[in-house]
Formats: C-alpha cells, sequence, structure tokens
C-alpha cells in the first residue's frame, strides 16, 4: 500500500513504502532524540521540484552503527503533534533505510523509503530509526528552508519549534568556548537583554516565545553579541506567519 500525506502543520511528508506493519508500540516526546551509543542517521538531500507553486525537498535516509539484519520501524514528529509511526524499514548494505531489499534471483528491485516533503521557512523534518526489539534507535533532523545569517565566524539560525513560531529556537555558532554573550530579544512592545554562555562548542541556544498579549501577530528581532561579532535575526510570528516555500 502507499501512505498517504502526512500533515505537517500547513506542510506535508510523503513517505513512499510498500509495507506498512509496525512492531514497536510507542516512540514518546521524552525518549525522542536519544541515540543509542555509536548509532547515527542522516537525511541526505536527493534534489528539489516544484509542485503546484511550492518546493518539494527530496530526501533518502541513511544509518551507521545500526545491523542490516534487523527490522525497524522509521518515525516522523510533526511540529504541533506526537511521533508516529510512518513506514517499517530494513537497511540494505549502505545503510540505506529501504521498505524492502532487492532480490536479483527473483528479479525483485530493491523499494527505497523515500521522503517528498514540503514546508515552511525554519521548519524542522524530524525522523527516528528504532529496532523492533527497542535495543536500537537514532534520530535525524533536517531543516529544507532554513532561516540562517552570518557574521564573519558568527552563525545564527531560527528554527520554528511550534506552530506559527509561537515557541522559536534561536541557534548560534562561532564564539568563544565559555565565553560571555549579551542576548537581546524584541517582539511588539516586549523585550529585554540578558546574559548567557556560550557552550564548550562555541555554542548557544536560546528558546523564545515571542507572543505578546493582546497581539494576534508581529515580529520577533533576536541579537547576540559576542567578543568577536554581534549578529541577528528578525522574523514574523503568529497569524499569517507560516508560508510554504
Amino acid at each position: 500500500m502507499r501512505l498517504s500525506f502526512a500533515i505537517l502543520l500547513a506542510a506535508a511528508v510523503l513517505l513512499a513504502s510498500t509495507h506498512c506493519s509496525f512492531g514497536q508500540a510507542g516512540l514518546s516526546k521524552e525518549n525522542w532524540d536519544k541515540n543509542s551509543p555509536g548509532v547515527k542517521l542522516e537525511a541526505r538531500e536527493l534534489g528539489r521540484t516544484q509542485i503546484s507553486g511550492h518546493t518539494v525537498v527530496m530526501y533518502n535516509l541513511y544509518a551507521s552503527g545500526m545491523s542490516a539484519g534487523q527490522q525497524y520501524t522509521l518515525w516522523q514528529w510533526n511540529i504541533g503533534g506526537d511521533p508516529q509511526p510512518a513506514a517499517s524499514a530494513v537497511l540494505n548494505t549502505d545503510g540505506k533505510v529501504v521498505s524492502s531489499l532487492a532480490d536479483p534471483a527473483h528479479h525483485v528491485q530493491e523499494d527505497p523509503v523515500n521522503i517528498r516533503a514540503f514546508g515552511g521557512r525554519g521548519q524542522p523534518l524530524r525522523f527516528g530509526l528504532v529496532s523492533d526489539d527497542g535495543q536500537l534507535q537514532a534520530f535525524a533532523r533536517v531543516i529544507p528552508f532554513p532561516i540562517q545569517t552570518s557574521n564573519g565566524a558568527c552563525h545564527l539560525s531560527a528554527e520554528m519549534e511550534a506552530p506559527n513560531y509561537a515557541a522559536v529556537a534561536f541557534v548560534g555558532s562561532g564564539f568563544l568556548p565559555g565565553e560571555q554573550l549579551t542576548v537581546k530579544t524584541h517582539s511588539e512592545n516586549e523585550g529585554g537583554e540578558n546574559k548567557a554562555v556560550a557552550a564548550p562548542d562555541g555554542t548557544s541556544r536560546n528558546l523564545v516565545l515571542p507572543f505578546v498579549k493582546g497581539k494576534a501577530s508581529g515580529e520577533i528581532k533576536f541579537e547576540i553579541r559576542a567578543s568577536g561579532c554581534t549578529i541577528a535575526l528578525e522574523i514574523p510570528w503568529g497569524q499569517g506567519s507560516y508560508q510554504l516555500q
């Protein structure tokens, strides 16, 4: 059978697969992103095309550190929803996530799990691959249409964490490990300035809730000042802010 579109707010993900029985009873939000030791899941972009005026991005998933001899369930977690099983899967010898392996002796071709997705700016696609015995799990996150800017060695991106940008993660990098940062936020008539400390890898992640009481929409400006740079992004939130690309 073919899997139908899975609604991702106003976006959609189509997983092309021919086998749809699931061995995992459930995958909670709390267990998401908790990779098993030594495993990795990666989304590799295949290309982009236009459908009805919107950009559709195509991906295949590849796993490393996971056995090709096991049965897996592929999960997706859409913004505003709960993790959901999307397809039963196995791995080929290259680690590609497929619905069924090739069997040349019986003239059977490999059936890859092809992902076709469209969405909004800064909107993540989140996938999990879990073995049906529950012993292995790996997760991948990719943003087809990033919101980002750079200033010298510093980089800042904005990631949607709730529908209509009700929560936005601003992720900075390129700072000195452990250096003091000044973080400024301003949304309509509200804002403030705080101090932060860069992580040992020179990054800083800040979750901002931009909604203002009495306002249906607005813009959030986020700025980080470091010793070597000042970097900022401004994005809309609320009613009318979400647009398919």
